[in-house]
């Protein structure tokens, strides 16, 4: 099985490793001068499943959280925009990188989350 790192000219047939970090940082409020509980982009990840169906979800919490942060706070609100692009372009990759495909699998490995191209109708494609 190959495996290598996604990036916008590296789309492996088999499987890769996604850092989901190089895409959507960890927004913390406290860098911004209020409490509250971080936005994690990796704890959408820490089961198996979709890769896709996950970041389609993550990017709906996040547009959720961004609108949830106080108009005047103009650097916390240009974190969250830039991680809803970093989101929107992973999610272009993955679609992307799903190819014929039905679905991108999640599975972790060595402490890296690697996503897998499956068709579980077509037989020798897993």
């Amino acid at each position: 099985m190959i495996t290598s790192k996604i990036g916008p000219n590296q789309l492996p047939s088999n499987s890769y490793e996604l850092d989901i970090y190089d895409h959507i940082s960890v927004i913390d409020p406290k860098d911004f001068g209020y409490r509250g509980k971080p936005f994690d982009p990796k704890a959408y990840f820490i089961t198996s499943g979709d890769a896709i169906q996950k970041t389609k979800f993550l990017l709906k919490e996040l547009r959720a959280y961004a609108e949830r942060i106080p108009k005047d706070n103009t650097d916390w609100r240009a974190a969250a925009e830039a991680a809803l692009i970093g989101g929107q372009s992973m999610l272009d990759y993955l679609i992307q990188a799903r190819g014929p495909s039905i679905f991108l699998e999640t599975e972790w490995s060595n402490h890296m989350l690697m996503i897998v191209p499956k068709n579980p109708r077509a037989r020798g494609d897993m």
